[in-house]
């Protein structure tokens, strides 16, 4: 096949994709005979097979790709904007479950988020300090720590005012030389 066939396959929510990534041939074959005879180009060279076995059918509007560009943009920026929402929860989370103290998870929570916030905005071509809608879709978006429950996993004390001097004196979330 050539890459547009794929592509509109791909489209139509005919292919079905492993958890691996991979393509699932017997399930993604399965759907293409499911097709019309007119709609394959006539009929098929081989058997139709039969349904393939522990496939999970997956709603058409749910495998359907954007239709357009804009719709396909809107939501590479929900995407964008829910990991930059959730990187700060997972450093402190993962801080934690490797033995450091809190106030490098708390800290790693701040600078992540920041940081890749930050680098997001510039990619997307946003000037530093400008209110955007993207701004708005991120705030809507971060995920704070359960801070009670990683104290607990790290046997410290719940210290926020402690965190919020040590993140604040950080230099890595300090205004850039002018």
């Amino acid at each position: 096949m050539n890459r547009s066939t794929v592509q509109k396959w791909q489209d139509k929510g005919l292919l079905v994709i492993a958890p691996d990534g991979m393509v699932n041939v017997e399930a993604t074959e399965w759907n293409l005979d499911q097709r019309p005879a007119r709609y394959r180009g006539g009929t098929p060279h081989r058997p139709v097979r039969t349904a393939p076995q522990n496939v999970r059918t997956i709603p058409q509007e749910a495998r359907t790709c954007p239709q357009t560009e804009e719709e396909t943009e809107g939501g590479l920026l929900i995407v964008l904007a829910t990991l930059v929402g959730i990187v700060g929860k997972i450093s402190a989370e993962a801080a934690v479950v490797s033995g450091a103290s809190m106030r490098v998870a708390y800290a790693l929570d701040s600078i992540t988020t920041v940081h890749l916030w930050n680098e997001a905005e510039r990619m997307l071509g946003i000037p530093p300090g400008s209110v955007s809608g993207f701004e708005t879709m991120v705030d809507k978006r971060v995920v704070e720590p359960d801070w009670d429950n990683l104290a607990a996993q790290a046997g410290e004390p719940v210290d926020t005012d402690a965190w919020d001097a040590f993140v604040a004196a950080h230099p890595m979330l300090q205004p850039p030389p002018a």
